[in-house]
């Protein structure tokens, strides 16, 4: 299979022009099954109103119709693929620490104000029957708090299994 990386924003039913060569030399039929293994091979395009320029299309072989200029083997679009796939992992991991921290420092935060004596004391002067309501937060908060800890402790390795995974599929691309 080849692979083609938009230049262009591209509606759906325009993909089939955007990626084979000359597909108005085609016939009605082949044009059909075209846009059909268009959308087999790439599930998520076919909901869109607009495919975004830079998306990187796979494109199937139809007898009849050859993939355009632009389209790579898997081997060398692999590449684009396998980049992605690396910046999308590290936009995760960013996104998660950023969470787990952020989280981390508001449940630090609410912990410790529940805590504090003048917080107890409010709750035992002001509403004394929410005090069941405040054990039961403060231990749900403290749940939250060692779940964010065990997350960020297992993340490093997660990510380096995802790593050597994507090394792992690179190098089955380019040895096609």
């Amino acid at each position: 299979m080849r692979f083609v990386k938009l230049d262009r924003d591209t509606r759906p039913e325009d993909l089939v022009a955007a990626v084979y060569a000359a597909p108005a030399a085609g016939s009605g039929e082949t044009l059909v099954r075209a846009a059909a293994a268009l959308r087999q091979a790439n599930p998520a395009l076919s909901s869109l109103r607009t495919v975004p320029k830079g998306t990187i299309v796979a494109v199937p072989s139809v007898p009849g119709l050859v993939a355009g200029p632009k389209a790579e083997p898997a081997a060398k679009g692999g590449g684009d693929l396998i980049d992605a796939a690396r910046q999308a992992v590290k936009a995760a991991r960013d996104h998660l620490r950023d969470a787990v921290n952020r989280d981390a420092d508001d449940f630090g935060k609410s912990l410790k104000l529940v805590r504090s004596a003048a917080f107890k004391k409010l709750v035992q002067d002001k509403a004394p029957t929410a005090a069941k309501r405040v054990a039961e937060a403060e231990k749900t908060m403290n749940d939250r708090l060692k779940e964010g800890e065990a997350l960020a402790k297992r993340l490093p390795a997660v990510l380096q299994t995802l790593g050597k995974d994507l090394d792992d599929l690179e190098k089955r691309l380019q040895s096609r």
